[in-house]
């Protein structure tokens, strides 16, 4: 899993949203189950800094192949080999 930060919480002091950007493993987490496994996370987020969550949840197949992480040139968080909730 990889949890990414793009768009303009990445360069303002005030953002409107923070968009995230969730890429799984789809042979450990099955693409039905994918949004609902982060939502609790971004729950939490969201939660903590009161400003909304947007987020773009991809296999690593659809990152790849949709070229989305090397467009919006996003801020990596987090990435490790477990699934979400494990």
């Amino acid at each position: 899993m990889q949890v990414f930060l793009f768009g303009s919480v990445c360069y303002r002091d005030h953002p409107n949203d923070i968009d995230m950007l969730f890429v799984y493993d789809a042979s450990l987490l099955p693409p039905r189950s994918a949004y609902g496994a982060f939502r609790p996370l971004m729950a939490e987020i969201e939660a903590m800094v009161d400003i909304p969550i947007r987020s773009v949840v991809l296999s690593q197949d659809e990152a790849r192949e949709s070229g989305f992480v090397e467009e919006v040139e996003p801020i990596e968080l987090r990435s490790t080999r477990s699934v979400v909730g494990a």
